[in-house]
C-alpha cells in the first residue's frame, strides 16, 4: 500500500470514528434532555395534584365531595352527614351505596344540576337532570364532566350493556378520574388524569391488585382508594393497594 493510500484510509477511519462518536454523544444528550423534561413534567403534575388534594372529601364507599373553584361537586352521595349544598351531583349507577334519592334531595337546591346515567335518571323525577352515557361530555362554563365506561368483566354485577359510568371531572387546572364500579377495562388505556379515585374492595369490583394495575395504565400523579369500609372491603385493602401501586397513594379519612 502506498503512503498516499494509507493516509487516505487512515483519515477515513478517523472521520468515521469521529462521526460515530458525535452521534453517540448526541443520543446521550438527547436522552438526558428527554429524561429531564419528563421528570420536570412529572414534577409539575404532582405539584398540581397536591394543590387540589385538599379539595377532595371522602364520605365512605364511593361517595365524594370535590370543591373546584367555588363549585361543589358530589359523586354518588350516600349516607352523608350535614354537608354543603351541591352545585353538581354525579351518579355512576343505581345500586345501593351509589344512588340515594334521600341524599340527593338533601343536597340539591333549585340550581343544582344532576348528571346521571339513564338507569338512574329514570328514578329521579325532580330537579335539573342531565342524562349522560359513556363517551359523552358536558360543559358547564370552565367545568367539564365526561362519562367513561365502568363495568365488571369477572362477574355480571355491573354489566357493560347497562352503560354505567365513571367520571372525568376537569377544568383548566386539574383532571380528576372517579372510576365508579368497575374492573380494569380496556377503555382505561385512553384515560389520563392527575388524581384517580379507584375501587379496591375486590369482588364485585377491582381489588387492590387490579387497582394497582389500573394505576400503571392510567398513570395518575396521586391515587385515592375507595369502595371499601362501609359495605364491602376494609382498610386493609386500601393499605394493600398502597403497597402495590407504582404511584403515590393517599388514603383519606372519612368526613
Amino acid at each position: 500500500m502506498s503512503i498516499l493510500s494509507y493516509n487516505l484510509h487512515s483519515n477515513a477511519n478517523t472521520y468515521n470514528s469521529l462521526r460515530i462518536g458525535l452521534l453517540l454523544a448526541g443520543f446521550v444528550l438527547f436522552g438526558s434532555l428527554f429524561c429531564t423534561a419528563s421528570l420536570f413534567s412529572q414534577s409539575i403534575n404532582e405539584d398540581v395534584a397536591q394543590q387540589f388534594l385538599h379539595a377532595i372529601h371522602w364520605y365512605g364507599h364511593g361517595s365524594f365531595r370535590i370543591e373546584l373553584e367555588g363549585e361543589t361537586v358530589y359523586i354518588d352521595p350516600w349516607n352523608l352527614p350535614n354537608a354543603p349544598k351541591a352545585d353538581y351531583i354525579l351518579i355512576t349507577n343505581p345500586h345501593f351505596g351509589h344512588f340515594s334519592k334521600e341524599d340527593i334531595n338533601t343536597l340539591k337546591t333549585a340550581k343544582t344540576v344532576i348528571v346521571a346515567v339513564k338507569a338512574v335518571a329514570a328514578k329521579i323525577d325532580e330537579g335539573s337532570i342531565k342524562i349522560i352515557e359513556p363517551g359523552q361530555k358536558l360543559r358547564f362554563g370552565s367545568l367539564v364532566i365526561e362519562a367513561v365506561p365502568a363495568y365488571t368483566v369477572t362477574n355480571n354485577y355491573f354489566p357493560r350493556e347497562k352503560d354505567y359510568a365513571g367520571y372525568l371531572i376537569s377544568n383548566a387546572h386539574i383532571r380528576i378520574y372517579c372510576a365508579g364500579s368497575t374492573d380494569v377495562v380496556p377503555e382505561m388505556e385512553q384515560i389520563r388524569c392527575d388524581i384517580a379515585l379507584l375501587p379496591v374492595s375486590g369482588a364485585p369490583v377491582m381489588g387492590p391488585e387490579e387497582a394497582a394495575q389500573a394505576t400503571r395504565i392510567i398513570k395518575p400523579s396521586i391515587a385515592i382508594p375507595m369502595h371499601y369500609g362501609a359495605i364491602i372491603g376494609s382498610i386493609r385493602d386500601a393499605h394493600r393497594f398502597k403497597d402495590l401501586a407504582e404511584t403515590r397513594v393517599e388514603i383519606l379519612g372519612i368526613e
